[in-house]
């Protein structure tokens, strides 16, 4: 009995009556389903880089009384010192930073400072500076901790010489598309650029189309 040395008043409280045991005896959480549910109805599965990265008409329903009324009347923003912006719930703002973070259009991989006036031009939440900070050096750490390749081929660095009238150096390559293959040969001096389609992807089609 370890707890015989601690100076205890042990009290029967029944079932009905023990909220506590009562709520922690479930195996889901009233408030983790409700967060989950935030989660998927503000922000959809990024199926490709050009699919949408979150619905920002989903905010606005879950804003509580004071957040309404500092909303504008045309537009469902919020007003702040800095103009009219999308609030962001409390619930919501550390997954819509890393989901705008990890995005490769709208971060393009920028870093902090530079994403910063861009995404406060459109979303505010009291102290998101601070909360913009924490996000980067998470985002930090997880590259410095990440295991890096420990067997790694030396190479000579060597300078790609600069290509002095077109048809000195043209880039090729294969892409696929369905059954068809798609050649693609690109003027390294005037950029100019020459796609044809193929049925094969062989050397010898690509001998007859340079």
């Amino acid at each position: 009995m370890a707890i015989m040395k601690y100076d205890l008043t042990i009290q029967y409280i029944k079932g009905e009556e023990n909220k506590v045991a009562d709520y922690l005896s479930r195996e889901q959480f009233m408030v983790v389903n409700v967060k989950k549910d935030l989660m998927s109805d503000a922000f959809s599965e990024m199926d490709t880089e050009y699919s949408q990265p979150y619905d920002t008409e989903k905010f606005e329903k879950y804003l509580n009384e004071e957040e309404e009324t500092q909303r504008t009347d045309k537009e469902e923003r919020i007003k702040t010192l800095y103009g009219s912006r999308i609030y962001v719930l409390e619930v919501l703002k550390e997954h819509l930073l890393i989901r705008f973070y990890n995005h490769p259009i709208l971060r393009n991989h920028m870093n902090l400072k530079k994403i910063e006036k861009k995404f406060k031009e459109i979303f505010y939440w009291p102290k998101m500076e601070k909360d913009m900070i924490q996000i980067q050096t998470s985002f930090d750490t997880c590259v410095r901790n990440k295991k890096q390749l420990t067997r790694l081929v030396k190479t000579k660095i060597r300078n790609l010489q600069i290509p002095l009238k077109s048809g000195y150096t043209l880039n090729a390559d294969f892409m696929q598309i369905g059954k068809e293959y798609i050649l693609v040969i690109v003027d390294e001096y005037s950029k100019f650029i020459c796609a044809s389609i193929n049925k094969k992807q062989n050397r010898t089609r690509l001998k007859k189309d340079l």
